[in-house]
């Protein structure tokens, strides 16, 4: 019940927020990923309140986690694929913990939030480099996320410069 109070709250509070024209299509996904994850915050924050003891270490470890992610969000240290690397880790976690908890419903559910999570993860990258990458620039920097990654594992064997 107080999810879905919170859900309409937030709902309320982006309309107008995805309303300002100024804002790139890129800045309002970031907006509505942000909310997903304080979301999910405050459902850990619930399920801690239902917790036994033992389960309560899992819990802050993951609540950790999620803040450090927010906190990188903020401040847009972090590229998609680093996120993407942190889902999965939660992921895992949030497996691990179920798998003790034995709860098979709830595994699901959050099986299914993680892929819709995924998903926008995905069209946000998308959008990312089809931004970033420019016809002008199309010609000097190869279209990945980084151009080290593509000197490591280039098709000639690792090179030490960086074009």
């Amino acid at each position: 019940m107080i999810m879905i109070i919170m859900m309409i709250k937030m709902r309320k509070l982006l309309l107008p927020m995805m309303k300002m024209t100024m804002m790139t299509t890129l800045m309002k996904l970031k907006i509505i990923l942000l909310l997903l994850l304080l979301l999910l915050l405050m459902l850990m924050m619930m399920m801690m309140m239902m917790m036994r003891r033992r389960m309560m270490m899992m819990m802050r470890m993951m609540m950790m986690m999620m803040m450090v992610v927010v906190m990188m969000m903020m401040m847009m240290m972090m590229t998609m694929m680093m996120m993407m690397m942190m889902i999965v880790m939660m992921m895992m976690m949030m497996m691990m913990m179920m798998m003790m908890m034995k709860m098979k419903m709830m595994m699901i559910m959050i099986m299914m939030m993680i892929m819709r999570m995924m998903i926008v993860m995905m069209t946000v990258a998308v959008f990312d480099r089809s931004r970033k990458h420019s016809a002008a620039r199309r010609a000097t920097r190869p279209p990945f996320f980084s151009s080290s990654w593509l000197c490591l594992h280039a098709p000639g064997g690792p090179r030490t410069e960086i074009p």
